[in-house]
C-alpha cells in the first residue's frame, strides 16, 4: 500500500512539474513574441506618415533607449521635413548612445542644410562620443 501511494504522488509531482514547466516555456515564448512585436510596432511608427505617431514614436524610442532603432532614427534625420521630429530623433539617439549612431551624426550633419540643425546635430554626436551626458537625464 505505501508503494501504491508513494508511486502514486511521485507521477503527480511529475506530471505537476512537467505542466509547470510547460507553462513556463509559453509565457517566455509570449514574453519574445510581445517584445518582438513592440519593436517592429516602434519602426513602423517611426517610419509612419502619421507625424503624431512618428514623433511619439521617435520619442519612446529614445526614453526607453531602444538600440534597436537607431539605425531607423538616423535613416529618418535623412528623409524628414518636419524640424521638431529632427530634433526629437537626435535627442533620442543621444538617449540610446549608440556610439555607430553618434559617427553617422556627424556625417549627417555635414550634409545638412539647416545650419541650427547641423550644429544640434554635430553637439549631440561630439557629445556621445566623448562620453558627455545631458544633466537632468536619467541613466
Amino acid at each position: 500500500m505505501k508503494k501504491v501511494n508513494l508511486l502514486s504522488v511521485l507521477i503527480l509531482s511529475a506530471v505537476i512539474l512537467l505542466a509547470q514547466n510547460n507553462k513556463a516555456q509559453n509565457y517566455s515564448e509570449i514574453a519574445k513574441t510581445k517584445y518582438g512585436n513592440a519593436i517592429e510596432n516602434l519602426k513602423a511608427g517611426i517610419k509612419s506618415e502619421n507625424n503624431g505617431l512618428r514623433k511619439s514614436a521617435v520619442f519612446m524610442a529614445g526614453y526607453y533607449r531602444i538600440s534597436e532603432v537607431a539605425t531607423d532614427l538616423t535613416d529618418l534625420l535623412k528623409n524628414e521635413q518636419d524640424r521638431s521630429i529632427k530634433i526629437l530623433a537626435a535627442y533620442s539617439l543621444y538617449r540610446i548612445g549608440d556610439e555607430e549612431s553618434f559617427e553617422k551624426l556627424v556625417k549627417i550633419s555635414e550634409l545638412e542644410a539647416d545650419n541650427h540643425l547641423s550644429l544640434i546635430y554635430k553637439t549631440v554626436a561630439n557629445d556621445g562620443l566623448n562620453g558627455v551626458h545631458l544633466s537632468g537625464l536619467n541613466k
